[in-house]
């Protein structure tokens, strides 16, 4: 029974990052607290933090700032101490990205680099690519462009590689604001 209901508790995350992406955030979020609630009763900690971090997503994409940030320390947390380094990335990251749009780009740079560090540690290229890409976008608002170039280009050379199109667009993207 455990293996059905981590596999349905994995469908209603999935249904809830459907519903997401639809802006439909309290159908979403039904579904990550029906997920939660079985991750927590399996006793599935990278189940409870990969949940609680997608409630913090709905969470920033409702400018919930505060809300977000509480969710995404809890979800890392969790993650630091069972060791799950691809938890820690995302985690590290998304606390930089909050970081950032509320003005603590100091904060934002060290999630970042912490995020980058342990995406190289344990080859997670989509990770890399999108400490990357935030760094650049960082160093472009700041006017620190050949920065912003190098970290643009670096992660571009990686996208090309995994054939990611939506990180090569945003990588374009990022490198035209720059030269222009």
């Amino acid at each position: 029974n455990r293996g059905k209901d981590a596999a349905m508790a994995g469908v209603n995350n999935n249904l809830g990052n459907l519903l997401m992406v639809q802006n439909r955030y309290d159908e979403a979020r039904a579904q990550y607290e029906s997920a939660l609630s079985t991750y927590r009763q399996l006793n599935i900690p990278s189940g409870v933090s990969y949940t609680i971090n997608n409630i913090g997503v709905i969470h920033e994409k409702q400018k919930k700032y505060a809300a977000a940030l509480d969710c995404y320390l809890r979800a890392l947390a969790i993650d630091e101490q069972e060791n799950d380094l691809w938890g820690q990335v995302n985690g590290n990251l998304n606390l930089g990205d909050v970081f950032a749009l509320t003005g603590r780009q100091q904060q934002a740079e060290e999630r970042y680099h912490k995020g980058l560090s342990l995406a190289e540690k344990i080859s997670d290229i989509p990770g890399v690519i999108r400490a990357l890409l935030a760094m650049g976008e960082r160093d472009f608002n700041n006017k620190r462009y050949t920065r912003a170039l190098n970290h643009a280009q670096r992660a571009l050379i990686l996208a090309e590689k995994t054939e990611s199109k939506q990180n090569i667009d945003d990588l374009l993207t990022l490198l035209t604001d720059i030269c222009t």
